[in-house]
């Protein structure tokens, strides 16, 4: 008999963490205990494990993500390895100085 959080999810997940103590850990905040620093992409990658009921919002996860990185000036892409996230690039837009922008001819 398996363990379950509510109706549709497994407490104990043979990839990885179960989605019970991921949702805890996001509950709780327990990823800003941690000494190491925090590792968005993996954090990303949990919480889209919380929502692999339904691609789309599985998907949504990470592309929430992007866009509030985004509105701060950063563009982040990642590239899958195995159905999870990996090598996240961030780069950073850069401000253009406002000498550059009175002399473009409208």
């Amino acid at each position: 008999m398996q363990q379950s959080f509510g109706k549709d999810f497994p407490v104990d997940s043979e990839q990885g963490k179960g989605v019970a103590s991921i949702r805890n850990d996001l509950l709780r905040f327990n990823m800003l205990r941690d000494n190491e620093g925090l590792n968005l992409t993996d954090l990303v990658d949990d919480t889209r494990q919380l929502m692999a009921y339904d691609r789309k919002l599985k998907n949504a996860v990470s592309q929430s993500i992007k866009e509030i990185l985004a509105r701060e000036g950063f563009n982040l892409t990642w590239t899958m390895k195995e159905h999870r996230l990996a090598y996240a690039k961030v780069k950073v837009r850069q401000a253009v100085p406002l000498k550059e922008l009175e002399m473009t001819p409208k």
